[in-house]
């Protein structure tokens, strides 16, 4: 259910040209030493709005790996980088399941699991299975049987299946579903699925040449179990009791900059789920990335957005304190520090705070908060975030 969240916060965040430009540098990155997917990725850069991301999501194995990947292991960085696409692919779906109805009810997927998922299926019957990435499906059964035959069925530590998917057309969910074949290179009768689907388990049989026939029911928004075990997962997520205080905390501080929150909301929120799920290093990242972005803009609206993050970093730099990748960051400050340090006193404040929260230097550290707290007398007031 942690997936479902980042997708809801995703969704509904307002992307532009300048987050499109990010994703394509990221895939960039991301596939610096391959020339093939180099390539795709110069395509993607000059024509992406002249096709759907649907035709762009099976063009080169890199991108629905790297996508699929993120999703099923919870990279949440990889997400984050990647929302812009995940964003217009679910879009995408919609929108052709608006046009294009499948009219077909039942569906097929073959797929190899480890035998200790197997296993765990088998004592799930009647159970849910969530499939964390977007599920590629086919209505010809031949088309799912030919992979599954295509598959050495000797290996001890693997199970072969194919997964038959009854859906009721006439229901809809939350996650959309359409069918890609005009819009794709692909031609294998797909029905390509938004992220995360859930099912409930069915039967399950083994055929002669030992792959496994493992029936699925596609759930409904009603389904009771899925929502007991949203609001559950929701709870849990709110009921952090160190995350939510501090969080809490950093908005206190902010009041005056109400509008600051609001429009950077859902990316704050993502940031609050990475901290309930660890992944401090990776939501500091994402924080840092959008603060230094600010300090170039250097105009009112980000100065006043600057102070809202800075309540926000501080206290997640306490949750990561030690980590490898806070070195980045406090050599970043430093620097400001010696080179240019900003006239403003509660910025400059809220730096030496940071690189307090950052070093593992007890001398550094001291002198770090000397300054913060003699800055905030000179100034009077104590609005920059107390050292903790």
């Amino acid at each position: 259910m942690y997936l479902q969240i980042f997708k809801e916060l995703i969704v509904e965040i307002e992307y532009d040209a300048d987050d499109k430009d990010e994703f394509i540098d990221y895939c960039t990155e991301y596939c610096r030493n391959n020339p093939a997917s180099l390539k795709v990725i110069d395509e993607c850069r000059q024509d992406y709005n002249k096709h759907s991301p649907i035709w762009w999501y099976p063009r080169d194995t890199f991108l629905f790996r790297l996508l699929n990947s993120s999703l099923r292991e919870l990279k949440c960085l990889n997400i984050w980088k990647l929302c812009f696409f995940v964003k217009d692919l679910h879009e995408a779906l919609i929108r052709e399941q608006i046009s294009s109805p499948v009219s077909v009810a039942k569906l097929y997927r073959c797929q190899i699991v480890p035998k200790v998922n197997f296993e765990r299926m088998k004592r799930n019957i009647g159970g849910l299975i969530a499939f964390n990435s977007f599920l590629s499906t086919t209505s010809s059964e031949d088309v799912a049987r030919s992979f599954a035959s295509s598959i050495d069925q000797n290996h001890v530590s693997l199970v072969s299946m194919i997964f038959e998917i009854d859906i009721d057309t006439s229901i809809k969910t939350f996650v959309p579903y359409a069918s890609i074949n005009h819009l794709s290179s692909m031609r294998e009768s797909e029905i390509l699925f938004s992220v995360p689907s859930v099912f409930r388990i069915g039967k399950m049989k083994q055929f002669d040449d030992g792959v496994w026939n493992i029936q699925l029911k596609r759930t409904v928004d009603n389904d009771q179990q899925l929502r007991q075990l949203g609001i559950y997962t929701r709870q849990k997520v709110l009921e952090n009791q160190e995350v939510s205080a501090i969080l809490d905390q950093a908005r206190t501080k902010s009041l005056e900059h109400s509008h600051v929150i609001v429009s950077h909301e859902n990316m704050l929120k993502f940031v609050q789920l990475m901290l309930h799920i660890h992944q401090f290093d990776d939501a500091l990242q994402i924080l840092f990335e959008r603060w230094t972005d600010l300090v170039d803009e250097d105009t009112i609206t980000s100065r006043q957005t600057l102070s809202v993050f800075q309540s926000f970093v501080n206290p997640v730099e306490r949750l990561s304190k030690g980590s490898n990748t806070d070195q980045n960051r406090l050599e970043w400050i430093e620097n400001r520090l010696n080179d240019s340090p900003p006239t403003d006193t509660n910025e400059l404040a809220n730096l030496y705070n940071s690189a307090a929260c950052l070093t593992n230097d007890l001398d550094k550290e001291l002198d770090y908060c000397l300054r913060h707290f003699k800055l905030l007398e000179e100034a009077g007031h104590m609005t920059a975030t107390t050292f903790i």
